[in-house]
């Protein structure tokens, strides 16, 4: 039987020795599954990938970290049938503050710049005993049960629309106490080390470490200033009007086009 400790919220970490890694550089890859349909174009549909890659780096030093996708030549397994799928959001820099539990995302929406101020969400784990290396560092298993939302864009007949629904999914992370900082990917100021594999929205993205450098790059953990300044209710706002906008614009006759990713 695994045995497990519960542990809610934010964790303070005590750095034990000097020795311990406290800053660097982490390259994920994110494997993201796609289930998009495409009624009355079935042939387009099957030349679609059904998952797409794409690197991320994480910097980190004391309790200021960073995360954004890492800038590349579009592999060939994100392309079907000559289409680029990108992934709204992924070009986006975050940017936290583990001792204040703040937030900035840096994104675009509709050609202007925000800065979206929030909270670093909490979370409630279990950890269990169960063990694996990655990279050469020991870690350990920790699972969690998360309460999101999913989206669900469409398009049907030129009307476009995005619907968000609940949704309960399990979260699995493997985090090393090798590097005693608590940041990863998606999960920032919850578990008492260097997550380097998480699996998220039960099983749908992955992100795996390839690779770990012990020096960051300090020009990603400034904190942005770019942008207006928006809370994140304000920016679904304005994102929800934009759709809106997008909605009249591409009204009338069109094809018939419905997807689906799940985030």
């Amino acid at each position: 039987m695994i045995k497990t400790a519960i542990i809610t919220g934010t964790v303070l970490i005590s750095l034990t020795t000097s020795a311990q890694q406290k800053e660097g550089r982490v390259i994920f890859q994110r494997t993201l599954e796609l289930n998009i349909s495409l009624p009355g174009n079935p042939e387009m549909a099957n030349a679609l990938p059904t998952t797409r890659t794409d690197n991320f780096e994480l910097n980190f030093t004391g309790n200021i970290a960073s995360w954004k996708q890492v800038e590349e030549i579009e592999p060939e397994e994100n392309r079907g049938g000559g289409l680029v799928l990108r992934i709204a959001g992924s070009d986006e820099l975050n940017w936290f503050d583990m001792s204040t539990s703040r937030r900035l995302r840096q994104s675009e929406l509709g050609g202007k710049n925000y800065l979206v101020s929030d909270s670093i969400q909490k979370g409630n784990w279990k950890l269990t005993d169960e063990t694996k290396t990655i990279l050469g560092h020991s870690c350990r298993k920790a699972i969690s049960t998360v309460v999101s939302r999913r989206f669900t864009t469409s398009m049907d007949n030129g009307r476009l629309e995005r619907k968000e629904s609940p949704d309960t999914s399990q979260s699995v992370a493997w985090f090393t106490s090798d590097i005693p900082v608590s940041v990863g990917p998606e999960i920032q100021g919850q578990l008492p080390g260097l997550i380097l594999e998480l699996s998220s929205r039960s099983g749908k993205v992955l992100y795996t470490a390839v690779e770990i450098s012990a020096k960051p790059d300090m020009q990603m953990l400034k904190e942005p200033t770019k942008g207006k300044k928006i809370s994140s209710a304000d920016f679904v706002k304005e994102r929800d009007k934009l759709m809106e906008q997008m909605q009249q614009t591409n009204s009338g006759p069109g094809g018939n086009v419905r997807f689906m990713i799940t985030q």
